[in-house]
């Protein structure tokens, strides 16, 4: 019985055992798809969340390629302007007087996502494909993109070379010695500039270079954010009355006036009434002149690339070569340089680089 009772509990042991699963160790295979899969499943998710970000703006569009920023620019603008050969003061012998105060209160209410409308002359003319009849009102949610094909695109690439800050007859002097269609951009008269109106009777291509308020100050007579409908209708008026057959003008600094886009939107308007292009200098990451130009139903005008941030030979050749690429890539391109003695230097001994597109003056890169 002893015997029967053993062997009974050992089958039971051997039942009971062979009942149990047997843990099998996973092979180094299968361990390394797991891990494989984990990592697919990371990557998959960090460029999902990637794309949403740029989707939405996230790194912004207004990056500059060629590696400056507008802030930079602006220093070393207003270093170079407090130079006693170029220095920027305005005088009020030239400029208009300031408007008188009325004694009618404004209304400070408007609604959250539109802004006033601007009433504009319906007599003027602009060039054929560059502007249209802004809206009656924009929305800051709802822009307008330009259906106007605003820019001639030809067999070769156009380039356009803006020189900034022209404000004597020398620097307009060197600008026309050099064999290119390069535009000269000239600031309205001032005590230390009092010749540019008169400058300007002798160009057929040229802009007016105007100044605009920066984020780390403004200059005397500067536009500024918080001037009024009438200050600014006054001071475009005035630049219409100087310069009556000029179309283009672009901003001197101003990287606080046009990140403000109600600023921008009141300015843009006055100077379409006036009949002048704007061209953002995009001296801000945070401008809002694609924003404004599209709410107006416009083809939006800027800078690609600036050829002088550093002033020395090498590197604007680099810059031009920047400028040539963005040229070929998209059909044109816009540069902004400065009447430095090295960039008018540089730019007379980069003819091997700007053979690959055609140089041309600002008003003919537009459709007529």
């Amino acid at each position: 019985m002893a015997i029967q009772s053993k062997k009974q509990s050992s089958r039971k042991s051997q039942s009971t055992s062979a009942s149990k699963p047997k843990k099998v160790k996973p092979s180094a295979s299968i361990k390394k798809a797991k891990n494989t899969y984990k990592s697919k499943r990371i990557f998959w998710i960090i460029l999902l969340a990637t794309t949403a970000l740029v989707a939405m703006g996230g790194f912004g569009y207004y990056f500059d390629n060629s590696g400056y920023t507008g802030s930079n620019t602006e220093r070393r603008t207003a270093k170079i302007s407090s130079h006693p050969s170029n220095i920027q003061k305005h005088s009020n012998e030239y400029l208009p007087s300031k408007p008188k105060q009325t004694t009618k209160t404004e209304n400070k209410t408007k609604p959250a996502n539109i802004q006033p409308p601007i009433k504009t002359n319906t007599t003027q003319t602009y060039p054929q494909g560059v502007l249209s009849n802004p809206p009656p009102e924009a929305k800051k949610a709802e822009l307008m993109p330009t259906q106007i094909p605003a820019v001639v695109r030809g067999k070769k690439a156009r380039l356009v070379v803006i020189i900034d800050d022209v404000a004597t007859p020398k620097q307009l002097q060197t600008i026309a010695s050099i064999p290119l269609k390069i535009t000269p951009s000239i600031f309205p008269p001032s005590s230390d500039a009092p010749h540019t109106v008169k400058m300007s009777q002798s160009l057929k291509h040229f802009m007016i270079h105007l100044p605009m308020q920066a984020k780390g100050g403004a200059m005397p007579d500067t536009l500024k954010i918080g001037d009024t409908d009438s200050t600014m209708r006054q001071r475009v008026a005035n630049l219409r009355r100087w310069f009556p057959h000029a179309i283009y003008t672009n901003n001197h600094t101003g990287s606080r006036f046009t990140s403000d886009y109600d600023a921008m939107y009141k300015l843009y308007g006055i100077l379409k009434e006036e009949g002048f292009v704007f061209v953002d200098s995009r001296t801000s990451a945070r401008t809002q002149g694609r924003s404004v130009a599209h709410a107006y139903g416009d083809f939006y005008l800027a800078r690609d690339v600036f050829i002088d941030n550093t002033p020395n030979f090498s590197a604007i050749r680099t810059q031009l070569k920047e400028a040539v690429r963005k040229a070929q890539n998209r059909g044109y391109a816009i540069a902004i340089g400065h009447p430095y003695p090295v960039t008018m230097s540089t730019l007379r001994n980069s003819m091997d680089i700007l053979s690959g597109v055609d140089v041309v003056y600002i008003d003919e890169l537009m459709v007529k």
